[in-house]
C-alpha cells in the first residue's frame, strides 16, 4: 500500500503545506496498480536491448526525479504558482506520486526492469535520496518554507514532519531492501549446498 505523507491538518486549507512526497510500496505485496503500470512503461524495451538499461532505471535520474521535484516545488515560487492554478497543482502531485512509485520500484520492487541494480547500488540511492529529503526538510524549517503558505508554527510543524515522516519511511525501505539481500543470500548458500551434495554423490 502506498504512504501519503500529507500536512493538511497542520496547516489550513488555504493557505497550506501539502508534504504529499513520500510515496512508497509495501514490499511484502509488490507495487499500487499505479505502479505496476509504470514498471512496464518503463521496461517494455527490456524484451529487445535486455542490456540496455532504459533511462528511468538509473539511479541518479530516480533520485533527481524523486527529490528534486520536491527541491523545486517547496524552495521556489512553484508552490505558490501551484495554489493559484488547479492545474498546475494536479500536474506536480501526478508527478510527485509517479515518482514515487518509481522510487519504490528501483529500491525494492520485484517487476522486471532492464538491468537490476544491486543490492550496494540500491542502497546507494536511497542514502542519497534519505539525505536530501532530509536537508529539505531543514532548509523549510531554516527559513519558514514555502513562503506565505501558513504561519511560522505551522510551517515549522510541517516540516518537521516531513523530516521524522520521511526518515521513518526511508528506515522500512532500507528493512525490506535488507531482507532481500538476506533472502537472496540464502537461496545462493542452498544451491551452492545442492551443488555440493551432487557432486560428492558423484
Amino acid at each position: 500500500m502506498g504512504i501519503i505523507v500529507d500536512v493538511r491538518w497542520v496547516v489550513p486549507p488555504q493557505p497550506r503545506v501539502e508534504l504529499f512526497a513520500a510515496i512508497r510500496a509495501d514490499p511484502r505485496s509488490g507495487m499500487p496498480g499505479s505502479a505496476r503500470v509504470l514498471s512496464k512503461l518503463i521496461g517494455k524495451r527490456c524484451r529487445n536491448s535486455p542490456t540496455q538499461p532504459h533511462v528511468l532505471s538509473l539511479g541518479i535520474v530516480v533520485v533527481l526525479l524523486e527529490v528534486g521535484g520536491m527541491y523545486l516545488y517547496y524552495l521556489t515560487p512553484l508552490f505558490g504558482y501551484t495554489e493559484r492554478h488547479m492545474w498546475a497543482h494536479v500536474v506536480v502531485h501526478l508527478h510527485m506520486f509517479a515518482a514515487g512509485c518509481l522510487f519504490s520500484w528501483y529500491v525494492v520492487g520485484r517487476d522486471p526492469m532492464p538491468t537490476r541494480p544491486s543490492i550496494l547500488r540500491r542502497g546507494l540511492v536511497l542514502f542519497v535520496a534519505a539525505g536530501a529529503h532530509d536537508v529539505l526538510a531543514k532548509l523549510m524549517y531554516a527559513h519558514t518554507l514555502p513562503a506565505d503558505a501558513g504561519t511560522i508554527a505551522q510551517l515549522r510543524d510541517g516540516a518537521q514532519l516531513m523530516f521524522y515522516g520521511g526518515d521513518m519511511i526511508d528506515l522500512l525501505l532500507a528493512a525490506a531492501l535488507m531482507t532481500q539481500w538476506y533472502a537472496r543470500g540464502g537461496r545462493e548458500l542452498d544451491r551452492s549446498h545442492r551443488r555440493a551434495i551432487t557432486l560428492s554423490a558423484h
